[in-house]
């Protein structure tokens, strides 16, 4: 079965002249909410992550991408704006294609179609089944989740217990309860208002796969 890569290679020449190499550090952002939909990304070094951010600051990860991977290609349906955010999580070296070119090569190539389509159901069943599946976590483990995420993000310190109680759907006091269970497992502690690492394999354990 062909994969992006082969695909890649394979893209009509006009197509590939139109391929824009880019790359961005840790933690840059590489699309965002609000941005106009004008291009996808060809992931080919790195790993990023796709998230929502609410009007408070909470995150919530959509998706995680390794290279080789595609993202951008929802908006180009969507005849809008981003709806969510993407970040790298590690320095990024990527293909930015325009979104005429974009389309332009899945006219000229129907099992790149299909791909592209597979691609997008593929994202769908996931997240529903992600969300599904965050609503069954005990209080604890959506608490580890979400820690486990910012820390990633490199935005642990910016995460308050209210912010931590908003993404993890729980009641304050119930937080506060997994957080003291979390520190005397030895994970991760609240102090001087902050929340701190203490092992971090055993916090990255909880990250969404």
């Amino acid at each position: 079965m062909k994969g992006l890569i082969d695909f890649l290679a394979a893209a009509p020449a006009a197509v590939r002249r139109q391929l824009e190499e880019v790359s961005f550090g840790r933690r840059a952002p590489i699309l965002w909410e609000g941005m106009e939909n004008s291009a996808v990304y060809i992931l080919l070094e790195g790993g990023a992550e796709g998230y929502l951010q609410g009007v408070r600051g909470q995150v919530s990860p959509v998706f995680h991408y390794c290279a080789p991977s595609l993202f951008g290609e929802f908006e180009v349906f969507c005849g809008r704006e981003n709806v969510i955010n993407v970040a790298a999580v590690s320095p990024c070296r990527l293909y930015r294609l325009s979104r005429s070119a974009f389309l332009e090569w899945m006219r000229a190539d129907f099992d790149f179609t299909q791909y592209v389509v597979a691609q997008l159901v593929r994202k769908l069943t996931e997240n529903t089944v992600l969300f599904d599946k965050f609503g069954r976590y005990t209080v604890r483990e959506r608490v580890l989740r979400t820690v486990a995420v910012w820390h990633r993000a490199g935005k642990l310190p910016q995460l308050t217990k209210e912010l931590l109680s908003m993404e993890a759907g729980a009641p304050l006091r119930s937080v506060n309860r997994a957080v003291a269970a979390c520190a005397k497992e030895g994970i991760f502690c609240w102090e001087k208002r902050r929340f701190r690492v203490l092992d971090e394999g055993a916090l990255n354990a909880f990250l969404p796969q």
